[in-house]
This record gives C-alpha cells, sequence and structure tokens, in this order.
C-alpha cells in the first residue's frame, strides 16, 4: 500500500470517528430533555427539541354548573370525555345538584346520585358550593355531614388554591339587607381564613380561587366581604372562576382575568360562543407565567370510537332508504308509485320521519313518523291529492338507530322526487351520419342545460361566459341511441390550446340504465359501476373528439364534431345493447336516466363554471326521477 493510500484511509476514519462522535454528543444532549433521538449538523426534520415538560407545570380540568334546570346526562357525558384527557383533577364551581328543598331523603337521593358519578373514575373531584347545593340550613348540614368543610384551600406544585363558600349567609347571616342578596356573601369567619392562608402563602408562585356567584359583578354595597377577600389579593398573581349565570364571560378587573364559566349540563339555550351559552369543560395548564386555559365543547370531545366499522355498517343502513317518484309512461301507465322504501338489517328497530313542506299534490299537513321492525322491510307511499300532477316534491327525512352496543345515531336527508310523464325518446327522423355536422337533426326537439350549482365559496351562482348556451337532443333506432350536442360559447377552450390536461371544455354524459326502480336509490347509495360516464373533449379540428376511458366502450360507439366561429357541435351513438349490459339486464331495455353536463373554463378568470340539463345526481338538489326516457 502507497504512503498516499494509507493517509487517505486514516483521514477516513478520523472523520467518520469525528462525525460520529458529533451524533452521538446530540444525541446525548437530546436525550437530557427526555428524547432520545439523533441530531444531524446540517437539517433536521423537526422545529426544535424544546419540549413543554416543565416538571411544574401541570393540567387539571374545570366543569361548569350542572344544575339550575339539568339536562339529563350532560354532565355524565363531560365527566366521561374529562376522564380521556387525563387530568391531574378535576375543579368545580358549584350548582352539583338541584336542591332547594328541605326534604332530606330527596336531598340525600340527589347527592347520592351526583357522588355516584365517579365510581368508576379515579379522578381526585374538589367541590365548591352553589347556590343548589347550599341553599337553606338544611342542605349545609347535610354538606357538613358528607363533605366537612364549605370552603378550604390546597397547595398543588407551589399553586395556592382558594375554594369559597359564595353562600356564607347560611353560617354568618347578614342583617342589613334581603334573603337573596344576603346569600351572596363572604363572612367574617371565612375572610378570617383566607387571610391566615394567604399570609401563610404569601410566596405562592400562582393563586387560583373557586367559588360560585361571581360577587364581582354585584354591587359592592351588597358584596362587603367579597371586596374585602379581594383586597387580600393586592399584589400577588391569581386568577378567578366562578360559575352562576349559565352565560361564559371574560372579565378584567385589577389587571387579573375573573372568568364566568357557561354550563356542564345546566339550563342553557345553547346558541353558542357568540351568545356564551354551550356546554364545555375547562382544560386549565398551569405555567409560570399563569393559567393557559382551553374551553372544550363537550361536542368536541370524542374517545378512539368516535367512527369505527360499526358506525360505518349502521351509516350505509341509514343512508340507504330508497325513493321512488310518481312517473307515468308516455302512455298514461304508472311506472312508479311516489313512496319511501326502507330495508332494515339490524337487530333493533329504523326510525323514520319524514316532514313535507305544504304542497299542492300532497294532503295538508303531511307528516310520516314510523318505525321498520327488525331484519324486515316496508314500504310507505307518497298519498296524492289526486289529478294528472306534474310537480317536484321536497321532503326532510330523518332515519335513526338507537341499538343497544352502539350510540344511537340519525341521519337526515332532504330529498325532492318528481310527478310526471317519462318522454318517450324520438325515433330516429332519417339517415344520420355521426359527424358533428346536426343539419340531420331538422325538427328534434333540443332541451337546454340550464340548472348551475351554487358556488360553494361565494354562495352564488357562477355567471357563465358571455354568449355561453347548451342543449341536446335525442332519438334512436333499433340498435343505437344518438345525441346532438351544441355549446354556443365566445371563449371555447379546446383540448389543444388548453394550459393543463384537465383546463378546458368538456362535457359529461351520464347514464343509469338500470331497472327502473333501481334507478330511484338517493345519491348516497348510487351504484357506480352501473351507472357511467361518457365524457368528450373536443378538439379544435373537426373529427372524432376526445373520448375518456375510450377502451372501456365498444367499437361501434362513434363519435364526431364540428366547429364554428363560437359554437361547436358534438354528435354521439351509443349501442343500446352497451346500455343494458352496464345496467345489469336480462331483460329489454325499457328505459333509461340520462345528464348532461357542461364544463365551461373561463380563460380570463382561470375557473370553470357547470351547468346541466338536471341537478346532479348526488347533490342534495338532486331531483330523484328526473332525467328518465322511455325507450317504449
Amino acid at each position: 500500500m502507497t504512503r498516499l493510500g494509507l493517509f487517505a484511509i486514516l483521514l477516513f476514519l478520523a472523520v467518520s470517528t469525528s462525525a460520529h462522535s458529533a451524533r452521538e454528543s446530540a444525541r446525548v444532549t437530546a436525550a437530557m430533555s427526555a428524547i432520545d433521538i439523533a441530531v444531524e449538523a446540517a437539517a433536521n426534520p423537526w422545529t426544535h427539541l424544546d419540549l413543554l415538560d416543565d416538571p411544574e407545570d401541570f393540567q387539571f380540568l374545570l366543569v361548569a354548573d350542572r344544575t339550575g334546570g339539568a339536562r339529563p346526562g350532560v354532565f355524565l357525558d363531560g365527566l366521561r370525555k374529562a376522564a380521556l384527557l387525563r387530568p391531574e383533577f378535576i375543579m368545580s364551581v358549584g350548582d352539583l345538584i338541584e336542591g332547594y328543598t328541605e326534604d332530606e331523603t330527596e336531598l340525600a337521593r340527589q347527592w347520592d346520585e351526583f357522588q355516584g358519578f365517579f365510581d368508576n373514575y379515579e379522578l381526585p373531584f374538589f367541590y365548591v358550593p352553589g347556590n343548589h347545593d347550599y341553599t337553606n340550613p338544611v342542605m349545609a348540614d347535610i354538606w357538613r355531614q358528607r363533605f366537612g368543610r364549605s370552603y378550604y384551600h390546597f397547595v398543588y406544585k407551589d399553586v395556592l388554591f382558594l375554594c369559597l363558600n359564595s353562600e356564607d349567609a347560611l353560617i354568618e347571616p347578614r342583617s342589613d339587607t334581603n334573603e337573596n342578596e344576603s346569600r351572596r356573601h363572604i363572612g367574617e369567619t371565612q375572610l378570617e381564613y383566607f387571610r391566615a392562608v394567604l399570609a401563610e402563602n404569601s410566596d405562592a408562585r400562582w393563586t387560583l380561587v373557586f367559588l360560585h356567584k361571581p360577587l364581582w359583578v354585584y354591587d359592592e354595597t351588597d358584596t362587603p366581604g367579597w371586596r374585602a377577600f379581594e383586597d387580600l389579593l393586592t399584589g400577588r398573581d391569581y386568577t378567578v372562576f366562578a360559575g352562576h349565570f349559565h352565560t361564559y364571560t371574560k372579565h378584567v378587573r385589577r389587571d387579573r382575568r375573573y372568568i364566568v364559566l357557561a354550563t356542564t349540563g345546566g339550563g342553557s339555550d345553547l346558541d353558542g360562543p357568540d351568545r356564551g351559552h354551550f356546554d364545555h369543560v375547562t382544560w386549565v395548564t398551569m405555567t409560570d407565567a399563569g393559567p393557559v386555559l382551553a374551553n372544550l365543547m363537550l361536542e368536541g370531545i370524542w374517545d378512539e370510537d368516535v367512527f369505527t366499522t360499526e358506525t360505518a355498517r349502521l351509516l350505509a343502513q341509514l343512508r340507504g332508504i330508497e325513493i321512488s317518484p310518481g312517473l307515468r309512461a308516455p302512455d298514461g301507465r304508472p311506472l312508479s308509485l311516489a313512496s319511501f322504501h326502507l330495508v332494515n338489517e339490524e337487530e333493533s328497530p329504523l326510525r323514520v320521519r319524514v316532514h313535507a313542506e305544504p304542497q299542492a299534490a300532497l294532503p295538508a299537513g303531511w307528516t310520516l313518523v314510523d318505525s321498520v321492525p327488525a331484519l324486515s322491510e316496508a314500504l310507505f307511499p307518497v298519498p296524492l291529492s289526486g289529478g294528472e300532477m306534474t310537480a317536484v316534491l321536497s321532503f326532510d327525512v330523518e332515519t335513526s338507530f338507537a341499538p343497544e352496543q352502539h350510540r344511537p345515531l340519525s341521519y337526515e336527508h332532504h330529498l325532492n322526487l318528481v310527478l310526471g310523464t317519462v318522454p318517450a325518446v324520438a325515433a330516429r327522423p332519417g339517415e344520420l351520419t355521426v359527424d358533428g355536422d346536426l343539419a340531420d337533426w331538422t325538427g328534434a326537439e333540443f332541451r337546454s342545460l340550464n340548472w348551475r350549482p351554487v358556488d360553494e365559496e361565494t354562495g352564488q351562482v357562477p355567471t357563465p361566459t358571455a354568449g355561453e348556451q347548451a342543449e341536446f337532443a335525442l332519438c334512436r333506432d333499433e340498435e343505437m341511441l344518438y345525441l346532438a350536442i351544441r355549446v354556443r360559447d365566445d371563449d371555447f377552450i379546446n383540448a389543444d390550446a388548453a394550459a393543463a390536461s384537465w383546463e378546458h371544455d368538456y362535457l359529461t354524459l351520464r347514464f343509469d340504465p338500470r331497472p327502473f326502480a333501481g334507478r330511484q336509490r338517493i345519491r348516497y347509495n348510487y351504484d357506480r359501476e352501473q351507472s357511467f360516464y361518457v365524457v368528450l373533449t373536443p378538439k379544435a379540428e373537426a373529427g372524432e373528439p376526445d373520448i375518456w376511458r375510450r377502451n372501456e366502450f365498444p367499437e361501434t360507439l362513434q363519435a364526431g364534431q364540428a366547429a364554428s366561429e363560437g359554437v361547436y357541435t358534438v354528435e354521439l351513438s351509443l349501442p343500446l345493447a352497451h346500455l343494458r349490459e352496464r345496467g345489469g339486464r336480462e331483460e329489454d331495455l325499457t328505459g333509461f336516466s340520462l345528464n348532461v353536463t357542461l364544463i365551461d373554463w373561463n380563460a380570463a378568470t382561470g375557473d370553470a363554471a357547470t351547468r346541466s340539463w338536471q341537478p346532479d345526481w348526488h347533490r342534495d338538489a338532486a331531483l330523484i326521477g328526473a332525467g328518465s326516457f322511455s325507450l317504449e
């Protein structure tokens, strides 16, 4: 080995050893902050390793009023969700039972019920009395029997917790005011207790105060004890929590935060954060800079079973309602009965409620409330008021389950069904050449594409391109279905001129050739295998337009296009045998459903506008039965 080669090897080993040592040093450094990870000098896939893991920080949960118009089950739901968050403990601000009685048996029942909530949870819970818990001398005695002190304190990780009794008049009545005002009171004995506590804990890093009534909102003459208590807090960092009003409000007094909580089951309009009315728990993270609060709405806390395969299966059942329109053949024969069809494959009843706005075709005030027994099915006809009507009927439908092994589940549908006569596809008027020249279609009935969806971002219907208009016509012979489409568009963007493969004008023809009854399912159960699209993209020159997935269609399918200034036209011929095959039919094809959609790109804005003959079958605006044609 040459000296040069030996030097190169030694240099490589030295560099490798140095790099390895640097990485190990970085790993040790990272491990000192409780995370063991190799740190590269150049770059790493994280922001930093300064973990929020101060051992002096801690978390606890705060619950609001349960009673004062208690809504059954809400507090227990909040407690169950609190347990998911694993706080060190739970604080309260009172109103835990309904109270307001001297019936000791009833009070025992209420307290037994409340204390029983904690039988299955290991979380410590700290009681604070509210006016519903501590209303009269009998209730005060029961409180002392069960919980001892009605006001107290504790220190945790150098944070001082003060739990006050804002109903202190039952211990030290005031003689200078009426009964209701006297209950808003901090008595002298309680005041002296906290004076001593604060003196003994003058070096606490923070003080947290919990009481039921927010005594600071009342006139000072009504709450002299509170004003004296507030003065004791002067010069220290503190935060105050209260309840009572069932309306969340943050106050700032003396440059400190005073928080009035909303509810955890107490009476509430529940009209949302903008009104301060909601069910919540408050997640408190205690730091050296003070408590950080996160108000968690109960409906926003879920365990890992929020959506399971069982939920998906039940939801599919609830979505699986079939709705049939009231349609007649061209000769007047009924093709379908306006009705709802439900199949229940579960072991519990499937409940259904149908509400209809007043409509001329329906009896006044008609509403359906019924259920489908377990493992059965039912057909619910829509009672029509009679006559040869053509109309669109709109319904709000709710289907629901309450199974034993799953939470109650419901689904709301807004459904529209059509009453009317199905048009027949006209016979081919003569010889047709599928070349895009519509001269062969003289006298044909063209149908306009006038429906446009609302833009989800703006809430408005997009403005079409200037001069844009689209229409189509149908005809048939024994073997083929023919379509002619005419589009007037001053801003036609063809496939050859598009900036990207999808940024061009195109046409979508959606067919559903299934047997008539099978085509009436609502959009969620729509069979994507048997319904199918033909997507046509016109080119700049005459000839055959691009056909998306052309290999999925028979060779006998033909398409042609032509174009002139501001107008392009397309023709298509589709074998009826292909429609019958895609529809899974063994019998003759007697009809189908069709929707024609134009996607029109606007070169100036870079946006696309949609217009269709009928509302999209997968949208809320879908009209069940619309787009049906007869081949009889």
